[in-house]
């Protein structure tokens, strides 16, 4: 182990990238944000400022995934009473091959997923029974959750009108 430096001492890298609010939990960890894509087995360094040794170098590839977005939905309004297909577009819906689990819920409901393989741009769901209106919509990648994406509630249509006579 280490003892930890001041975090004015530490600088983080992986790859070309850097990292931002550094912090020095133990011997053992180090935590810190990293930019929106960074990508895939970029190798990490960690330097010490005024250390003899320079940068220490950790043996396992990082990598990270960024958390899907969701961009449109068709349709772009759903109904109520469940049963719509509904498409899903936007980006890292892709588990890499991890074995994670990709899910999506609208409001809080499962919205079962069609179709294997998924693609990093596009899920297929059948829309559970909803409640009232507008639809919070969010798409799970392990532990990795878009944010809410709002959709509407299709108005319903009137497709006769009939008189009836009073009593």
């Amino acid at each position: 182990g280490m003892a930890v430096p001041p975090s004015d001492e530490l600088a983080l890298s992986f790859g070309s990238g850097s990292c931002t609010q550094i912090t020095w939990t133990s011997d053992s960890e180090v935590l810190c944000r990293t930019g929106t894509g960074s990508g895939q087995a970029r190798p990490v360094a960690a330097t010490v400022a005024r250390s003899s040794k320079g940068p220490g170098q950790h043996p396992v590839d990082f990598s990270y995934w960024p958390a899907p977005v969701v961009d449109a939905t068709v349709p772009t309004q759903i109904s109520p009473l469940g049963g719509i297909t509904l498409t899903i577009r936007g980006a890292s819906f892709d588990t890499r091959g991890s074995g994670e689990v990709v899910s999506v819920a609208i409001s809080g409901i499962d919205c079962p997923l069609l179709g294997n393989p998924r693609t990093a741009t596009d899920l297929v769901c059948v829309t559970p029974v909803l409640s009232s209106a507008p639809y919070d919509l969010v798409v799970s990648v392990g532990n990795r959750d878009s944010l809410a994406f709002d959709v509407d509630e299709d108005p319903p249509t009137v497709t006769a009108v009939r008189a009836v006579a009073a009593a």
